[in-house]
This record gives C-alpha cells, structure tokens and sequence, in this order.
C-alpha cells in the first residue's frame, strides 16, 4: 500500500493530526461567548481548556467516526463537548479537596492560577458550553442530538464521573482487582466510552454495536488509568508535566498488582480494544490512534 492510499500509515497520521487542529480551532471558538463574560474567568476558561491537552477523546469520536464511514465534521461538536468536559474534570481534580495538585499540562492548575472559587465556577460553565455546542448543532438529526446529550450526562454524573471520583476520594475497605477496575471504568473509561458512543450514535449502529464500543471504551479507560496509575509511581513531575507521588496513600490497581503486573494488565486491556475496533473499522483511524496513545503513555516509564 503506499502512502498516499486512504489507509497508509503516513496519511493516517496526517489525517489525525488535521482532526486535532480542527478541534483545538472549535474549542477556541467556543470559548467566544456572545455577551459578556467576567474577565478572570473567561482567562481562567481559556487557561484549562487551551493551555495544552492531546484531544484523545475528541479525536477517538472523530476517528471512529471515520472508520464507521461518517463524516466526521458531523462528530465535531461532540469532540468538542468531549474535551470541553476533560478539561472541566482535570480543574476540579486538581482542587485542595480533591487531588490538591498544583500543576497541570505542564502549567499552574487552574486554581492556583485564578484561585479555588474562580476555578469552581470555570469547571461548572465548561460542563455548560459542552451541552450548548452540542445542543446547536445543527447537522445532526434531533435524535441524535438528544443521544449525544444524554451520553454527555451520563458520563459526568453520579454514576459516571462523579461517582468514581468520589470512591477515589473515600477509599472504604479494603479494595481488591474488581473494585478497582469498576471505579476506573467510572472515573476514567467512561468518557472514553462516550467519545466512541457518540460516533456509533450519528453512524446509526445498532444497540449490539453499541454495547461492544461501550465495552471497547471502559477497557480503553482501564487500560490508560493504569499507565496514569504507574506514571504517578514511576515517572517525574517535569516528564510528566504534572504532580506526581499524589496517590502514594491510595490504593490503586498499580499498587494492589504490582508495577509489572499493572503493566501487562494494561497491555492486555489494550490488545482487547485493538480487537474490537479493528472488527468494526473500515480504514483504521481508531486502531492507529489508540496505538500512538500507548506509545506516549509507555515512554512515560522508559
């Protein structure tokens, strides 16, 4: 095949880096409010949105999109709805009564650039603008729209997001593997589930499709919550490009499997995904992205 052909290596990372610039302009665009914003947070909106971040979720929908044989521009507004809520979870994990972080993406956490109340109320209006660009956008069907909204909701309540950061934050007991891999699923697998929901939504698959990507996206989050779990055991703050050492009072999957054995979990967790996507995809964007997501999160621990 050569490099010019649909499918070839070369223009898949073309192709996912056009998707990424294509995002980062959207999400600047949203942040363009119509009437007046408060001065500080819109810089403080600016900052945990546009400060950096490798758009895995909004280019998973994307990418998936593409395998699923839709055109992508119609998954742009959930890609940015994706990203918009990470960047809000990231501000109020790094809060004191969260994670209590000072840094992220290789910069000051958004509260202790602007403060606690000003990064609280930042995270809220993201959570927000998520829901209005999906809302107003109008190239996708009604359905499809109240699909997306209704995923989007999913992933930051109390089942979702919200409940597994809690567990995260109030360990009861004595954890063991499930537990763990169930808080995981929650806290960090199911945005990746709702970045490939959102595709299967628009593409119209149907709901057995849907369960195998919903599946394909917890194990994809599992399998990145644990190389975030060895990078905070293993790696630096200046190769990280954020705190580390925070979760050395917790009990996570890394500490309950051992440092190898998380790794080859993670692997593992990995190859399943590969699997699924690969049985659904047509050109092979996902399955390349998904690679290149390991090989960065690998050479964290090299």
């Amino acid at each position: 095949m050569s490099n010019t052909e649909p499918g070839s290596p070369a223009n898949i990372g073309t192709q996912l880096e056009q998707w990424r610039s294509q995002i980062e302009q959207a999400l600047a665009a949203a942040l363009v409010f119509e009437t007046r914003v408060p001065t500080p947070l819109h810089e403080a909106l600016r900052h945990a949105v546009l400060g950096g971040g490798k758009r895995y979720r909004g280019l998973l929908a994307m990418a998936l999109a593409a395998d699923l044989s839709v055109p992508t521009e119609r998954l742009l507004s959930s890609a940015v709805a994706l990203e918009l809520i990470h960047s809000a979870s990231l501000v109020v994990d790094d809060l004191p009564c969260m994670d209590d972080a000072s840094r992220r993406r290789a910069a000051p956490s958004t509260h202790a650039a602007f403060g606690e109340a000003t990064a609280l109320l930042c995270s809220i209006a993201l959570l927000s603008r998520a829901h209005e660009r999906v809302a107003q956008d109008a190239g996708l069907i009604p359905i499809a729209r109240a699909g997306i909204g209704e995923v989007l909701a999913h992933a930051v309540g109390a089942a979702g997001l919200c409940g597994g950061q809690y567990d995260d934050l109030f360990q009861d007991g004595p954890l063991g593997v499930e537990p763990l891999i169930d808080r995981y699923r929650r806290k960090t697998g199911v945005l990746f589930a709702a970045a490939f929901a959102c595709a299967g939504i628009v593409a119209g698959c149907d709901p057995e499709v849907q369960s195998r990507l919903q599946r394909a996206g917890e194990r994809l989050g599992v399998s990145f919550q644990l190389y975030d779990d060895l990078i905070d055991q293993l790696s630096s703050a200046e190769t990280a490009g954020k705190d580390v050492g925070k979760d050395a009072t917790k009990v996570t999957l890394a500490t309950v499997l051992g440092t190898e054995a998380a790794r080859r979990e993670a692997e593992a967790g990995l190859a399943l995904v590969q699997t699924e996507i690969k049985a659904l995809s047509r050109e092979g964007y996902a399955s390349a992205l998904v690679s290149a997501m390991a090989a960065r999160a690998a050479s964290f621990l090299s």
